[in-house]
């Protein structure tokens, strides 16, 4: 059975987020364990990251929780599974 135009899009942003949640959980080990040229590159790929979440969620979540969030992978984590739980409730 064929996905409608709207189930197609629901279940994209769901898998968009699922890859953002594996990327937070890789780049979080680069935090907790990495050397200080791999945090700084895990800093800037965590800043990319919320602020492709920005762009489809924002308007979602307060400016302060995504400056937190560009800061805090552990925070973006649970922004993204917030979202993720808003989105199957539809």
């Amino acid at each position: 059975m064929a996905l409608s135009r709207g189930e197609g899009k629901l279940k994209k942003a769901i898998l968009d987020l699922e890859r953002m949640k594996a990327i937070t959980l890789f780049l979080q080990e680069s935090f907790e364990h990495g050397e200080p040229v791999d945090i700084e590159i895990a800093k800037t790929e965590l800043e990319d990251l919320v602020d492709k979440f920005a762009e489809v969620f924002g308007d979602q979540v307060a400016p302060q929780q995504l400056e937190t969030a560009r800061r805090d992978p552990e925070y973006f984590l649970r922004l993204i599974d917030l979202a993720r739980a808003t989105l199957i409730k539809k």
